[in-house]
């Protein structure tokens, strides 16, 4: 398989496939150059999306811990699961109000709560 073949057997962008194609038409020192070019464009982007990531998980455990404190004070309080969920949530959703302007904004829906629910129980330190 030639290199022309197998960057168009490749399933990127076609605009990333045209300028990769591009490439085999320079010279190798000017190739090599818009390679590494390329390269540290992708590691730049990936390590902030790494850290971006990063924050959304540890925001995630936070709010999970916060949950689950709630729904353990409201099921000692003699509450049963269904209900101290419930308050647990409305809890939330005001210690978290959506126009908040502190940085990180937590979801409100049922489906939120129980992703940050999950991520706090995955990543709890035993």
């Amino acid at each position: 398989m030639t290199y022309f073949e197998l960057i168009r057997a490749l399933k990127i962008p076609r605009s990333v496939r045209h300028e990769l194609l591009a490439l085999l038409r320079l010279p190798r020192h000017e190739a090599l150059a818009v390679l590494e070019h390329l390269i540290g464009e992708l590691v730049s982007h990936r390590r902030i999306y790494e850290s971006k990531r990063r924050k959304q998980l540890e925001h995630r455990i936070v709010w999970g811990r916060e949950l689950e404190e709630n729904i353990q004070r409201y099921l000692t309080e003699g509450k049963c699961l269904r209900t101290a969920k419930i308050l647990a949530g409305q809890d939330f959703r005001q210690a978290h109000p959506q126009n908040a302007e502190d940085g990180a904004i937590p979801g409100h829906s049922t489906p939120a709560l129980l992703r940050y629910r999950t991520a706090y129980r995955q990543n709890r330190k035993p």
